[in-house]
This record gives structure tokens, sequence and C-alpha cells, in this order.
């Protein structure tokens, strides 16, 4: 896109150009937290900002970011793409505070590319505090053998969803989900399952959502 119309604002940056990245708007209208933000003007097409991330394949990771649109005008839009996923996609859109957006995301390669794209044809978005962090794997913490049951504590990190499952046999392809699907909370999650007539099992715990 263009340098003129998108580029990293400071707090004072009215200061050195003599004039508000807007008309009626201020240099920490563009800033959440810090001395500097994102300033994203793009006219007529979409503007991108890309980074290229290194990943572990299969595991999940939590995008966050902040998103302001301190002012009325049309055409516009913003969208997040994660490698070839669009995880936002909106247009036009009205005035809007600093909100905070994340999404849960997976990785299947070495390196995963978090890309934006902005237009803004009358006015500016404002973007700041972009964060990719490793999601804790869920994992079991004890089992034991009580009455018939085994039973199953589970660690599953807060507000990720997941599936018990068992099998019978290692070389099959086949598993059984135990249970409903749950949702990952800050207490551990304890789950019984009845022996019966099997006295073999294996558990693993795959992700729902």
């Amino acid at each position: 896109g263009s340098t003129s119309a998108n580029y990293v604002i400071s707090i004072d940056n009215s200061s050195f150009t003599g004039t508000p990245p807007i008309a009626g708007f201020d240099d920490p209208e563009f800033i959440h937290t810090g001395l500097y933000g994102v300033f994203l003007g793009q006219t007529t097409t979409l503007g991108s900002l890309a980074q290229s991330l290194p990943t572990l394949p299969g595991r999940n990771y939590q995008l966050s970011f902040w998103l302001h649109n301190p002012a009325s005008g049309t055409p516009n839009e913003f969208r997040v793409a994660w490698d070839s996923t669009t995880l936002f996609d909106q247009v036009d859109m009205g005035p809007f505070a600093w909100t905070n957006m994340q999404f849960t995301v997976t990785a299947d390669r070495t390196n995963s590319v978090l890309k934006f794209f902005f237009r803004n044809d009358r006015q500016a978005f404002a973007l700041d505090e972009v964060a990719v962090e490793l999601l804790p794997s869920p994992m079991f913490q004890n089992v034991t053998a009580t009455d018939g049951s085994i039973r199953l504590i589970l660690n599953v990190p807060n507000g990720l969803g997941y599936q018990l499952q068992y099998t019978t046999d290692l070389n099959s392809i086949a598993w059984t989900n135990l249970g409903d699907p749950g949702i990952g909370g800050a207490d551990p999650v304890t789950i019984s399952d009845l022996i019966g007539s099997t006295e073999q099992r294996y558990y693993r715990i795959v992700r729902s959502q």
C-alpha cells in the first residue's frame, strides 16, 4: 500500500507534521497503549501488512489484536487471514471504539503467515498490540482405577473446546467419543469411564473447535 497513507504513528506525531492524522482526531486516538500504533488509511484498493511466523505444525495459537475505527466513512474494509484461512472480513463498518479481537488458529506448517488487509478511503483504521501466542495443549493430569471405573482428570486451556476419545487397539484408526464435547475452564475436568468387559483402553484428548 501507500507509505503516506499507512505508517507507524507516534503519540506526538502532529508535533512534527503540524497537522492531526485525520481532521478532528489527535494522535493518541490511534494508539491503544504505549507510544506507537499503526495508522491505516489506504484508499482505492486494499493494502496489506504481513508477517511470517515460526510455528509448530498441529499446535494451536491465540491471535490477539486491538482495532479502532474512530471516524465515519465509506468505503472501508478490514480483513485478517491466517495462511489461506480468512478469520475476519467486514466492509463499510461504522465508527467503533478500541476492540480486542481474538482468534484461535492452528498451524499446519513450520512457518505460518499472518496477514492484515485494509482500506478506509475517507478516514483510517488504528491497529495496535498484535500478538500470537502458543496455547498449551490439553493434557492428562491423573488417571486412577476406582470401583470398576477409570477416573481421568484433564487439564484443558480455558475456553478451548475438547473431546475425550478412546480405542481398544492403537493399530485402529477408529476412535470412539467418550461423553460430549466440553469447554476448558479454570478448574481441571474429571471424567469417569466404566471398565466393563473391556480391560484395555487407550485414551486421547482432541480439540473439538
